[in-house]
């Protein structure tokens, strides 16, 4: 169904949504949420808002109801302070556990989350399909109740035209909250209103809402219910959500600090990215693991070494598992897109059978397709694991208090370059030594020395400003020609074992001139390699590593 569809008669209680991208479990469903809170003055009714709206937008007939939401959250209420709230909704007409994820894109006053519904259930304990997804926040801490809110909603449909772009609710709230092992507060009552738009509205919404918006309304300092009945507790934001870049003057601790933050809150975000299958959501996982790691190795003269052991070995392990089902999504495109040259006739300017062409791009789809199913399975096992939850337990301890050496107070313009010339000459040496003639494994070595410096340079960056992001850059056209380099081997090594086995003779030739057509561009990535180096090699780029 699509969002347009999805959007039923407002009066009768369904919300103003955007159906979200497909999911795995037939019984979840995915929608955008885009809304704004408003509070007000007890005075303001429906007729005085209409009186604010704009002209061509008009209020559709009331219709209420009530709702009973029960919320849940770790008992230091890890969701609450990202704005994630879970609960067990009943009443209107989308009973259901409810999870809402905000998303990094909402701006100012406009709240922009995803919210994921899996049906009732007789538990009282949060179904797993939603507690996984949030299992990267939670960690170690179990969910727990902690609060129900009863509400008496009165909604009106935003009509624009004959369209309608939206809802306006008025909602009569009563709140009982209690942390655990704390006293139950006294039951809270409060009032709301909350605006919402349909995607392809926004725009006209949020012009009402600026039209309301010190007309006697004013914008909800709580992103959610449940936080305002928290109150205090529940306002100081999760600090590594909330990270302040370090000036030049600042120490090479506080530079530290920053990227890790920056890094390990990736891997936090991605992870319920990834359980939902979403587009790059691997890929950015498997890049911040690697800059962590890379990080830990860089920065290692200024940190405690024997404590952080375990954590780098995780992380190393981490990076692994992320990176199979990444690598076989590349290598299908590189084959397939050579397939696609092939069946055009462009490749070595000979005619193709397009039969047998066909044939071998069905082999590799079927192939790579039972490979990656294996590969993603071994990601969700991992990403369930102990291991996995301890990492990243870890991680967070790590990056909001690294443990650092007292070397690390020292201002990070005169600690840091040091630690990046290290990767650099590492890399220097090996380029110097390559050759057109030298097997992939040293091209490989290569590569990975290319990322430890790149990945140097921009770890440097927050601190140091644009010398080392602009050194990074140019190390990134490095990096980008070997990976691309070490993509024909691996494609090279995958056509070796999709051909086993295949007697087709006109398969077999063309398995073979696909197989000639990563060597020549693995030939052609090699001559082009000196050029590359010459310009990430530039003295000037590299006066900074002398600061």
């Amino acid at each position: 169904m699509s969002g347009k569809d999805a959007v039923s008669a407002l009066p009768s209680g369904h919300r103003s949504r955007e159906a979200g991208p497909p999911t795995a479990n037939a019984a979840r469903s995915s929608t955008r949420e885009v809304e704004w809170k408003l509070v007000s003055d007890e005075q303001i009714d429906v007729d005085a808002i209409r009186a604010l709206l704009p002209e061509q937008i008009h209020l559709g007939a009331a219709s209420s109801f009530s709702l009973t939401a029960t919320y849940y959250d770790t008992d230091d209420l890890r969701l609450a302070r990202r704005g994630i709230t879970l609960r067990r909704r009943s009443g209107g007409s989308d009973d259901g556990w409810h999870l809402k994820l905000p998303n990094r894109s909402s701006e100012g006053s406009q709240l922009d989350r995803d919210e994921i519904a899996v049906p009732l259930t007789d538990s009282s304990e949060p179904p797993v399909e939603l507690a996984s997804l949030v299992s990267a926040f939670t960690r170690s801490k179990r969910l727990q109740r902690i609060g129900v809110l009863r509400t008496h909603r009165t909604v009106h449909a935003l009509v624009l035209e004959d369209d309608v772009i939206g809802e306006l609710c008025r909602d009569e709230v009563r709140a009982d909250v209690a942390l655990p092992g704390a006293p139950t507060s006294p039951t809270q009552v409060f009032h709301e209103w909350e605006v919402e738009a349909r995607s392809e509205a926004v725009d006209e919404v949020s012009k009402m809402v600026d039209a309301l918006v010190g007309h006697g309304f004013a914008v909800s300092t709580s992103p959610s219910k449940l936080r305002q009945a928290l109150g205090g507790s529940a306002l100081a934001a999760d600090p590594l959500a909330h990270n302040e870049k370090p000036s030049r003057r600042r120490s090479a601790r506080d530079d530290i600090t920053y990227y890790l933050k920056e890094q390990v809150e990736v891997l936090l975000q991605q992870d319920h990215r990834i359980r939902l299958q979403l587009p790059d959501a691997i890929h950015r996982s498997r890049v911040a693991a690697r800059r962590v790691r890379s990080a830990l190795r860089t920065f290692s003269p200024l940190l405690d070494s024997e404590s952080l052991a375990g954590l780098r070995t995780d992380v190393v392990w981490a990076a692994g598992v992320l990176g199979r089902e990444r690598d076989l999504d590349v290598i299908e495109i590189r084959l397939l897109a050579a397939l696609d040259d092939m069946s055009r006739g462009t490749i070595n300017g000979t005619d193709s059978d397009r039969a047998a062409v066909d044939a071998v791009r069905a082999l590799i789809e079927r192939s790579l397709a039972s490979r990656r199913d294996e590969a993603h399975k071994n990601i969700i096992e991992s990403i369930n694991s102990e291991r996995w939850s301890l990492m990243l337990d870890q991680l967070v301890a790590v990056a909001h208090d690294p443990p650092t050496t007292s070397r690390a107070a020292k201002q990070a313009a005169r600690v840091l370059p040091s630690l990046a010339s290290k990767q650099w000459r590492s890399l220097a040496e090996r380029a110097k030594q390559l050759s057109d003639a030298d097997p992939a494994e040293s091209w490989h070595h290569a590569r990975i020395s290319a990322k430890r410096a790149r990945y140097a340079a921009e770890a440097c960056a927050p601190a140091m400003g644009r010398e080392p992001a602009r050194f990074a850059k140019a190390l990134a056209e490095v990096t980008e020609l070997l990976g691309n380099l070490q993509d024909t081997a691996i494609s090279r090594a995958m056509i070796h074992e999709i051909a086993d086995g295949v007697v087709d003779p006109d398969l077999v030739f063309v398995l073979g001139r696909l197989h000639a057509h990563e060597e020549t561009a693995a030939e052609q990535l090699r001559r082009d390699f000196p050029h590359v180096w010459k310009a990430a090699a530039r003295p000037r780029l590299r006066r900074w590593l002398k600061a």
